[in-house]
């Protein structure tokens, strides 16, 4: 939650979605992050860290939380 805070703070975020894109110059857009930019993001991360891109996704990322958190009895 720090980090997310930090986030919020830093961009300057009090309403609306946290994913948003940074321009070269260093600007936080106020519309969200389109969903294909968060896939693209996600597979850049994975390649870099050296695991089968085709692996991963975005949506995989979230709902495999949602799925792991359900099991655990994590309140969601």
């Amino acid at each position: 939650m720090d980090a997310l805070n930090v986030w919020l703070t830093g961009a300057k975020i009090d309403s609306g979605s946290i994913s948003r894109a940074i321009d070269r110059w260093g600007d936080v857009s106020r519309r969200a992050l389109d969903p294909k930019a968060v896939n693209d993001i996600v597979k850049q991360t994975v390649a870099a860290a050296g695991l089968e891109v085709s692996e991963f996704s975005a949506n995989g990322l979230r709902s495999g939380y949602l799925t792991e958190a359900a099991n655990r009895g994590v309140p969601l």
